[in-house]
């Protein structure tokens, strides 16, 4: 704390057994880990939409849940990847047809040979979701990663359909 202020103390409860040190740093560890878990399911429920959907049988139900969670997963794997390794290829995650669609429609440009960095590529993602990417932003988050998503794939659709029409 700042000098001549009294300082913070946080106590986490549990119900779990703390015998020692090590144990009680387990379950920080998990705590920590809840964050992006919320965040995960976020992707689910609010990028996924899945409560909008109507199912007649439980199947049915249980497969779009299951495409849904991967679904899920690949975009927080997206922003997660993005920055805690910004400086690696995005072939490790996005499609050369995705990487070079995200350009062309970010950049008004032909891509160029090189495949981007993931933190380059997925700055240019969430740009089609609205971030703007201003020098006080910060990394994007979840949310314009898929919204700018929800894009690239209409904007995918309409290039094979228009390549369909030659």
């Amino acid at each position: 704390p700042p000098e001549g202020k009294k300082g913070i103390e946080w106590m986490l409860l549990t119900d779990l057994a703390v015998e020692d040190f090590k144990q009680a740093r387990i379950i920080i560890e998990w705590y920590r880990s809840r964050w992006e878990i919320e965040t995960y399911f976020r992707v689910v429920k609010g990028g996924c939409q899945i409560e909008s959907n109507r199912f007649r049988t439980e199947q049915r139900m249980l497969n779009c849940i299951a495409i849904y969670m991967i679904i899920g997963w690949r975009l927080h794997s997206m922003t997660t990847r993005a920055r805690t390794l910004p400086d690696t290829s995005c072939t490790k995650v996005y499609s050369e047809k995705e990487w070079r669609m995200i350009w062309i429609m970010q950049a008004k440009t032909s891509p160029p040979n090189e495949a981007p960095s993931m933190r380059d590529i997925t700055r240019m993602l969430a740009g089609l979701g609205g971030f703007l990417g201003r020098s006080g932003d910060g990394e994007p988050g979840v949310k314009t990663v898929w919204q700018g998503y929800t894009k690239l794939l209409h904007y995918m659709e309409a290039a094979e359909a228009l390549n369909g029409l030659k």
